[in-house]
């Protein structure tokens, strides 16, 4: 199953990363939730995956970036296909800003959709 990217804002199914449709450009912008942020501490570090980067192609599962904290290191895998057209690298060098932004600014990565259209890996509301 597929959603069409009509919706305003969606929520990946295991509540790490919202998404939205950037009206501008109609690039999908996915960011961190702030339940993710709760589940991995105080973020030490961000690294992306060292071929991420625009213009790379991007497959639903792919590691897109690794968080680390005191309590936790976990990698999160792309959950979209398609071609990354922008990646905020401002949090690699100063990642405690997250926790310090709003939720729906905390942006990691803008896509490209492959096909327009979003697994079933996201749910949306409207």
């Amino acid at each position: 199953m597929s959603l069409n990217l009509t919706d305003t804002l969606y929520i990946s199914i295991d509540g790490s990363m919202w998404g939205r449709m950037e009206a501008v450009t109609n690039w999908f912008v996915i960011g961190l939730t702030d339940f993710a942020l709760g589940e991995v501490g105080d973020i030490k570090y961000l690294n992306y995956a060292a071929e991420f980067k625009p213009g790379m192609q991007l497959r639903e599962g792919d590691v897109a970036f690794e968080l680390e904290s005191v309590k936790s290191s976990i990698e999160f895998q792309a959950k979209v296909s398609g071609t990354v057209k922008d990646v905020n690298i401002a949090y690699t060098d100063h990642p405690e800003l997250m926790g310090q932004h709003a939720e729906n600014n905390r942006w990691m990565f803008k896509v490209e959709v492959l096909n327009s259209k979003l697994s079933s890996q996201w749910v949306g509301s409207k």
